[in-house]
C-alpha cells in the first residue's frame, strides 16, 4: 500500500478526532457502516450490550482491523475473533450470544442444497452441512441470557430454506457430536452405557427424533 494510502487509512481509523478537514466525516461513515452491520447481524447481542460499550468495541475493532472492509458476513466473524484475541472486557454470555447468532447467519447463507435420507440404525452419520451444535453455560436463546444454565442448541436450515434453532438434551448433543466411523446404533450403545441408562428404552424414545433429523438433512449419511 502506497505511503499516502497508509497515512489516510491511519487517519480515518484512529480513535481520536483528526484536525484534517474531512477525515472525521470518513471516520463517521466507516463507524456507522460497521455499527449497522454488527447491530443488524447480532440483534440479541446488541440488545444485551450497552450502547456506549458497543461503540467502544466497534471503534477498537476499526482501529485495529485490516484496511479492506470485508463482506458483512466475514466482518462479523472477524469482529468476534478480534474480541476474543484482544480479550476485551465482554461478558461471557454476550460472547456466546455472538457465536450463536453467527451460526444462524452462516446457516442461513448456505446454498439451498439439502440432502435428505431415510434413517437407519445401521448407517453411519455426521452432522449435516445445514446444521450446527452450540454449547453454552448460559441460556443464550432465552429472554434473560445472563442466567447461568448449561444449554445445548441445534441450529439448522430446514427444507423451506429458513434457519431455526431449538434446545436439545446433553445426551443428544453428545450423540450428534460423536466423530467416529461407527454406526449410530453402536454410538447409541456407547452413550447409554456411559450415562448408565436403558439402551432399548432410549432407542425407542429417540428413534422418531433421529428419523426426523434425517428427513430434514440435519443428519448426513457417511458414504465411505
Amino acid at each position: 500500500m502506497p505511503d499516502l494510502q497508509k497515512e489516510f487509512f491511519k487517519d480515518i481509523t484512529q480513535k481520536k478526532d483528526s484536525k484534517i478537514k474531512g477525515i472525521n466525516t470518513y471516520r463517521n461513515l466507516i463507524f456507522n457502516a460497521k455499527r449497522h452491520f454488527i447491530s443488524s447481524g447480532f440483534p440479541l447481542y446488541t440488545k444485551q450490550t450497552k450502547s456506549e460499550d458497543l461503540d467502544f468495541f466497534i471503534k477498537e475493532y476499526i482501529a485495529n482491523s485490516k484496511p479492506i472492509m470485508p463482506l458483512p458476513m466475514y466482518m462479523m466473524k472477524d469482529f468476534i475473533n478480534f474480541i476474543e484475541i484482544n480479550k476485551l472486557e465482554i461478558r461471557r454470555f454476550a460472547l456466546d450470544i455472538l457465536k450463536f447468532e453467527l451460526a444462524q447467519i452462516n446457516i442461513f447463507n448456505l446454498p439451498n442444497e439439502l440432502r435428505v435420507n431415510k434413517f437407519s440404525w445401521n448407517k453411519r452419520y455426521k452432522l449435516g452441512i445445514n446444521a450446527r451444535l452450540i454449547k453454552s453455560q448460559y441460556s443464550i436463546h432465552l429472554d434473560n441470557p445472563s442466567i447461568k444454565k448449561q444449554t445445548y442448541l441445534l441450529v439448522y436450515k430446514d427444507l423451506d430454506y429458513e434457519s431455526y434453532f431449538f434446545e436439545v438434551t446433553k445426551f443428544l448433543y453428545e450423540l450428534l457430536n460423536m466423530k467416529n466411523n461407527k454406526s449410530i446404533l453402536n454410538n447409541l450403545k456407547f452413550m447409554t452405557k456411559k450415562h448408565n441408562i436403558d439402551y432399548k428404552e432410549t432407542k425407542n424414545i429417540i428413534h422418531k427424533t433421529l428419523s426426523d433429523y434425517s428427513l430434514k438433512g440435519i443428519l448426513a449419511t457417511i458414504m465411505n
